[in-house]
Order: structure tokens, then sequence, then C-alpha cells
């Protein structure tokens, strides 16, 4: 089984910008992800933030230090498509 469906958003890169996590994906978008709102992270230090791995083919996103994996697909769902929404 495939870890993620054709066409489905692959993470690429990911950077810690001030309160927000910049997440690149492999069709060249990118989108932002507001710390304080995914409670496993909000309370992190920045080198917490910053130590991360882009695990699963671009399917997740592994911050070892935190012990904590979030799936790419859910992260685009909550955050990219409702600033697709927004007027």
């Amino acid at each position: 089984m495939p870890l993620h469906e054709p066409g489905e958003h692959c993470a690429t890169d990911l950077r810690v910008r001030g309160n927000k996590i910049r997440i690149q994906l492999s069709d060249s978008k990118s989108f932002d992800v507001p710390v304080h709102r995914l409670s496993r992270l909000q309370e992190a230090r920045r080198e917490e933030l910053e130590n991360w791995r882009i695990t699963e083919h671009g399917a997740t996103i592994h911050w070892p230090d935190l012990k904590e994996s979030l799936p790419v697909r859910e992260l685009y769902r909550r955050f990219a498509e409702t600033e697709k929404s927004r007027p």
C-alpha cells in the first residue's frame, strides 16, 4: 500500500519563521502553520522545532525531540485550505 496517494501533497522542506512553520510542498506550493495551533508543538523551544525530519516520502513531518509526527495531508487540510477560503 502506498504511503500517500498520487497527487497528494508531499513535504520537501520546512522552515521555522517566528511563531509559524512554513512547509514547502513537492508541487512548489507552500503554506504556513501557526505553532500555537498545534498543542504538542506550542510549548517547544525553537531548537526542538528546528530538529525535524520529513518521513514516509514526504507524507509526514517528525520532530524526534518532541516525539511528535504530523501528517502533511492533515496540516494541509487544516491550514492551507483554510487560507485559500479566506476572502
